[in-house]
């Protein structure tokens, strides 16, 4: 039976013709070709070389001899020691090549049957979790005697990895018994005793799998066991969230778990210079967001390019180079998972540095912003261009327009005597003054500097800018002096990014409607969990009001109503300019409230925890969404809990999830209300003077499925790119 067919050509040299992979695991032998001395011959189901059937040929540019078997398999066991040591670069031929562990039934089953896998998947975390709460005597055990039994389990497990079944009779027995024990070490080093929906969580996530949790259900605590459990089979662990600040207060957290299990652990920190996250990444388990794990990955294939694992050790030892800032991609646990690999997977991660003749491409980018600049200010709205907000083509040039860009370019040097070139400049620059604003897509900091706002956080991105002359034509736009231009050095997406993590799961409270491309882009299969409690959240009305003056009135007069009974309010906003339009009118009507945007994020912590006392009125952005851990103290509990006023439609609605899902957590009471209008951003360009809820429903999916298609364009453009600079190393 046949696993797939390869057809391919690694970065070391190798040519693979037509390799047949068994699905049986049986060995493979090598033996030279009677025709070319390149060339060697696979064979499998054989006692000697060339008793089985052939697989194919592998050829390599020089002529080769073929190893011993006993001498192969000496280099072998060197390699695999090797790996434990000084994990290598994962390279993506090298994985596709590589035969899998066994038969993974979670990669067979797609389309139509991945549902099945997903069943399968929950049946043996609910196996395992049953059978881990009979085990009811690890309670009664000290201290000392449970860890003793901790680290056996975790030798019975660690020589289980490989069997050709991922959860054999036998891996299954073991899984249940590391549960249960893990159960009773979490209590005692935590105080908190784990749900069995959460062990079933934890026990999925070592399982190679999307976990969806509904939000408030502790999703922070099964992360930290996820890692534990996978940390201790040997695996350096990476647990990924959308941002530095969930990082870090979720490692807070999780370090007296890990401390007690003799687990090393660490969290990267933004400002933290390389050689700092060297001796970080060394842990056993590493907290970090997203970008930051990503872009030091970036740095490390930017500097080392396709050297292997052992060329880095030889080096080192030699004293001939440095080590890479991080050991390899293992195992990845990615919490906010929908967030990081669908939100933000839609932009590549780009390293730039100044160009060689820095002095003379700054004069020149500086003077084409302005020019630029200059040009689309001349062109007049709905004559000249036409504006289409959150399409395709948000900028598009009529003819009248496109004639009137190029008589000005005709009179200006350069560049812009090319027409297609002339016509992207202007179509770029009029996207800086029409389709950017300030305080929704960037802010404007006190020295004055233009920092971009994520659009899925609702955080600022520090040291980001714009490529191809954006951000310069942005800094004219605002009246400042346009910075330096820079070149690309790197760049890679998250698609690549967590495709080369040899395990890879994630979990979120939004993954049911990302399903589909979460199995296409990482082959991820999501299971669905239960609550612990049934959940008493309430729906409260949807007012669809004409304008966002009368919108703003109207939410501010809400929030007075229900901070009179005593209940906390959490107002939802989707930009910086939202959010201060909201607080300007809290303050019209005397309502006291606290603020919370990418202008103060440095207070984000201590807004969000006092956002749950009673009688309180938080204005945030989408950084009180995912992973804010609003508490309720017990006059707001009596109350009826938090209030939260969705006050826009976000793009994506998992975002509006999100934040509905801030009230009645782990079985708080709690309720919602909904606040729109026919000015709202979302429905820009639609030209709706009294919408309906169905056309803001509408208007959400198309911008969804537009975003889908320019995730999939990306990675399909990425892999282009790859393939044809492959002769100089590649995009990284």
């Amino acid at each position: 039976m046949i696993e797939r067919r390869l057809d391919s050509r690694d970065s070391s040299g190798w040519t693979y013709q037509n390799i047949e992979i068994p699905h049986d695991g049986a060995e493979l032998f090598a033996h030279p070709s009677d025709t070319c001395q390149r060339c060697i011959l696979l064979s499998w189901t054989g006692s000697q070389a060339g008793a089985g059937k052939c697989l194919g040929i592998i050829t390599h540019p020089v002529p080769i001899g073929v190893p011993k078997r006993s001498d192969r398999r000496s280099e072998e066991r060197a390699q695999m020691h090797h790996r434990r040591r000084l994990p290598p670069f994962p390279e993506d031929e090298a994985q596709r090549a590589a035969p899998p562990e066994g038969f993974d039934i979670q990669r067979a089953l797609r389309g139509w049957s991945a549902p099945a896998a997903s069943r399968i998947v929950s049946m043996r975390a609910w196996s395992a979790t049953r059978a881990a709460l009979r085990q009811t005597h690890w309670a009664d055990l000290g201290d000392d005697v449970l860890t003793e039994a901790w680290q056996d389990a975790a030798r019975q497990a660690r020589k289980l990895i490989g069997q050709k079944t991922r959860w054999p009779g036998q891996g299954r027995r073991v899984m249940a018994r590391r549960l249960a024990i893990l159960r009773e070490i979490t209590q005692r080093s935590t105080g908190l005793l784990p749900h069995p929906v959460q062990m079933v969580a934890a026990a999925a996530l070592s399982d190679r799998t999307g976990v969806e949790m509904a939000t408030g259900e502790g999703k922070t605590l099964v992360t930290a066991m996820a890692a534990v459990l996978q940390a201790a089979e040997g695996w350096p662990v990476h647990v990924i969230t959308a941002n530095d600040y969930l990082a870090l207060r979720d490692l807070e957290k999780g370090t007296a778990l890990f401390s007690r299990l003799a687990l090393s652990s660490a969290g990267i920190d933004p400002d933290a210079p390389p050689s700092d996250r060297a001796a970080l990444y060394t842990a056993d388990i590493v907290y970090a967001s997203s970008k930051e794990i990503a872009f030091d990955h970036l740095r490390d294939r930017i500097a080392f390019g396709q050297t292997s694992g052992l060329g880095l050790r030889l080096s080192e030892a030699l004293g001939a180079g440095q080590a890479p800032v991080m050991r390899g991609l293992w195992a990845a646990i990615v919490d906010e998972a929908d967030s990081v690999m669908i939100d933000e997977a839609r932009t590549p991660l780009v390293i730039s540095a100044a160009p060689r003749n820095a002095g003379e491409d700054e004069t020149d980018m500086a003077e084409l912003a302005h020019q630029a600049v200059a040009v689309a200010d001349a062109l007049q709205l709905e004559r000249d261009v036409i504006l289409a907000p959150g399409s395709e083509r948000p900028v598009t040039l009529t003819e009248t327009g496109l004639n009137r860009v190029l008589d000005m370019a005709a009179e200006m040097p350069g560049v812009w005597q090319g027409q297609r070139r002339a016509r992207e400049l202007a179509e770029r620059a009029l996207y800086a003054l029409h389709i950017l604003k300030r305080d929704m897509n960037y802010i404007l900091t006190p020295e004055d500097k233009v920092e971009i706002v994520d659009e899925n956080t609702g955080r600022i991105m520090p040291d980001r800018t714009w490529s191809d002359g954006l951000h310069q034509m942005v800094e004219v736009k605002e009246g400042l002096t346009p910075t330096e231009d820079r070149i690309i050095v790197g760049r890679l997406t998250f698609q690549r990014f967590f495709r080369r993590y040899r395990r890879l799961s994630g979990l979120s409270g939004t993954l049911h409607e990302a399903r589909r491309e979460l199995k296409e882009s990482y082959d991820l299969t999501i299971m669905p969990v239960p609550t612990h409690r049934p959940s008493r959240r309430q729906a409260g009305p949807v007012h669809i009001l004409p304008d966002k003056a009368t919108k703003w009135q109207q939410v501010a007069r809400a929030a007075q109503e229900h901070r009179a009974t005593g209940r906390p309010v959490l107002i939802g906003t989707a930009s910086v300019a939202a959010a201060e339009a909201c607080s300007a009118a809290l303050d019209a009507q005397a309502v006291p409230h606290q603020l919370l945007s990418a202008r103060q994020s440095a207070q984000e912590a201590d807004v969000i925890e006092g956002a749950g006392i009673a009688g309180t009125v938080t204005v945030a952005t989408n950084m009180a969404g995912r992973g804010a851990d609003i508490g309720l103290d017990d006059a707001a509990r009596a109350a009826g809990g938090l209030v939260v006023l969705l006050a826009q439609r976000h793009e994506a609605g998992r975002i509006d999830r999100q934040l509905i899902g801030r009230c009645a957590r782990q079985g708080d009471p709690g309720s919602y209300e909904v606040f729109l209008s026919a000015e709202d951003e979302l429905l820009s360009g639609l030209g709706l003077t009294h919408p309906k809820l169905a056309d803001f429903d509408a208007a959400q999916l198309r911008i969804e499925r537009l975003h889908a298609r320019q995730r999939a364009e990306l990675a399909r453009m990425e892999d282009g790119l790859d393939d044809m600079t492959a002769f100089t190393g590649g995009l990284e």
